[in-house]
This record gives C-alpha cells, sequence and structure tokens, in this order.
C-alpha cells in the first residue's frame, strides 16, 4: 500500500481528499481499516482521496458516504463541516 504525506493541519488541506488523508494519520487508520469500518469499499475510499473516479472525473463523495466516515473516525460537527 503506498501512502501519502497530508498536509500538516485540516487549514491547509483544500480538497476533500486532503481532509480525509489528515483524518486517517491522525487516527492512525489505513484506507482499508476505513472501509472495513464503514462497509465502504477500498477503491471508493481510494478514490474519496484522489478526488477522482474510475475515468479520470471528479469523484463525488455522497452525504452518507461523509456521515459513515465521521463516525467511524469519531469527527465532531466541526470536523465533518470542513
Amino acid at each position: 500500500m503506498v501512502y501519502t504525506t497530508p498536509k500538516q493541519s485540516p487549514n491547509e488541506t483544500k480538497t476533500f481528499g486532503d481532509l480525509l488523508l489528515y483524518y486517517l494519520k491522525r487516527k492512525k487508520k489505513t484506507q482499508q481499516m476505513l472501509a472495513d469500518e464503514t462497509g465502504l469499499s477500498r477503491s471508493t475510499i481510494g478514490r474519496m482521496i484522489a478526488d477522482t473516479d474510475h475515468r479520470g472525473r471528479n469523484y463525488h463523495t455522497t452525504e452518507e458516504a461523509v456521515v459513515k466516515i465521521c463516525v467511524v473516525l469519531g469527527l465532531g460537527p466541526e470536523q465533518s463541516q470542513e
């Protein structure tokens, strides 16, 4: 598995993928761990982080997926609004 280094703080992030990487690193979880705990596929998590679908277009994350991720990562209302 390839790990990328997220930005140092959520304030420096630009995309949902950047935020997701930041919180994964902070919670010491891998993409596979998040996938297992949310019921999303590992490839879906990867697309969220890359912000690209399998055709190279921008990936649009569903609200339901964001809620699952927030619950698993223990993110409160402030973080979930980022």
